[in-house]
């Protein structure tokens, strides 16, 4: 009832139409005619590596997130909205083409720019850190974006069963966005295409893409934290298995789960709904 006053509206045809020209545009082909391009150095001569967690809503990203900043050499800064505002500002310097469309024909020198400007930012906000990590799951739409700026970018796909993301989705009262989540129809839609999408990335994109398995970290949260590290390129800390003491502000909505130790309650929840969910669980099982 809560959902239904709020009367929230989201176009799932036109955002399904955004994903297919994403994925038109991104091809393998495209990936594989850019030139090599070189990393960023910093003044100590050190590369400065954003870590980008991607992935639906309520799918583990804050406790991957917390898990990272636990290593002293990591600075978690939340959701920025960065990567979509580069992302909208580039039009203005394309003749008004929007994205993805202009992706094979913007100049390198303004991505460039960009891309030192947003360096810039997470340098004032993380200083003498060597990695940071960006956790907006939304900006797995941009992943072709943050490719050609970032190509040595380390990207963390956060995964969960998806009947349990669905549902811990439409339970939440966000405080703003994910309109797509009032409706359990349209949740499934946006679901759908979201894991079509990021199934693209993962054979087009030309740099590799963690996965995070949510229902493997609980069982195993050392191992699944390891290889995590290990991925950044990061040895091995004990701290990162207290993400719970983290003392960072968290802004998202799982503040106050990921000040807990690791539970197992959380899996397979939907099963307490599962005559409520039918619609949806329809829809993602098509």
């Amino acid at each position: 009832q809560g959902i239904q006053a709020r009367n929230a509206q989201f176009d799932q045809k036109s955002h399904e139409t955004w994903v297919d020209d994403i994925i038109q545009v991104c091809d393998r082909a495209f990936f594989a005619s850019l030139p090599p391009r070189k990393t960023h150095q910093t003044s100590a001569n050190l590369t400065v590596t954003p870590i980008f967690i991607v992935g639906m809503p309520r799918s583990g990203t804050t406790l991957t997130e917390s898990i990272l900043t636990r290593h002293p050499l990591v600075q978690g800064l939340g959701e920025l909205p960065d990567i979509r505002n580069i992302a909208n500002a580039i039009s203005q310097h394309v003749q008004g083409l929007a994205y993805p469309h202009y992706l094979k024909t913007v100049p390198s020198n303004i991505l460039q720019g960009f891309a030192n400007a947003y360096r810039k930012r997470l340098g004032t906000l993380a200083p003498n850190t060597p990695l940071t990590v960006d956790k907006l799951p939304t900006n797995f739409l941009y992943l072709g974006l943050i490719a050609l700026m970032f190509p040595e970018a380390k990207i963390i796909h956060c995964q969960r069963d998806p009947l349990d993301t669905c549902l811990s989705c439409y339970c939440k009262k966000f405080r703003s966005g994910q309109e797509y989540s009032f409706d359990l129809e349209t949740l499934g839609q946006y679901y759908r295409s979201y894991q079509r999408l990021m199934n693209h990335w993962q054979t087009v994109l030309p740099m590799p893409i963690f996965q995070m398995n949510y229902e493997q970290l609980v069982q195993d949260q050392e191992g699944q934290s390891r290889s995590l590290l290990d991925f950044c390129g990061l040895s091995w800390t004990d701290d990162c298995l207290s993400f719970n003491q983290d003392k960072r502000g968290v802004r998202t909505a799982s503040s106050w789960q990921v000040r807990q130790p690791l539970y197992t309650s959380s899996v397979q929840r939907w099963r307490r709904y599962e005559n409520e969910l039918e619609p949806l669980r329809a829809i993602l099982h098509s």
